[in-house]
């Protein structure tokens, strides 16, 4: 007998469960334009497939092993991530470094932030 897989609820779709989802994006966030175009992309793709799509980049990637690699644009990517989540009524998902990144204002414009193995969920019912 097989176990049932856990289903949630993420701004009013649902993932998991016997459904395969997707959490798909680029690695960071590098340019307000990419970002959006990889989300309309990956939208077409999951709609036409009937999966379920969860948008996932880095507005700050620190965990880079060189000084000289992109980073991303900072706290300013959280709102590119806003504009993504309302733009394409997807859910999103960013990765945070810091404790201060967690703060309320971070789960106020994504849907899920991940610090390390650790993930925080602040479903907007969006």
């Amino acid at each position: 007998m097989s176990a049932q897989r856990p289903q949630i609820q993420i701004a009013g779709k649902s993932f998991g469960g016997p459904q395969l989802f997707l959490i798909a994006g680029p690695c960071v966030l590098e340019s307000r334009a990419l970002s959006s175009e990889v989300a309309h992309a990956l939208v077409e793709i999951c709609t036409a497939r009937g999966v379920p799509l969860i948008f996932k980049s880095s507005f700050d990637k620190a965990n880079r092993s060189s000084v000289s690699a992109v980073r991303g644009p900072g706290l300013d990517g959280l709102e590119w991530l806003a504009e993504i989540r309302t733009r394409h009524s997807i859910p999103v998902l960013t990765d945070v470094h810091e404790r201060e990144q967690c703060a309320s204002a971070l789960l106020a414009l994504v849907h899920i932030g991940q610090h390390g193995d650790r993930v925080a969920r602040a479903d907007l019912g969006q």
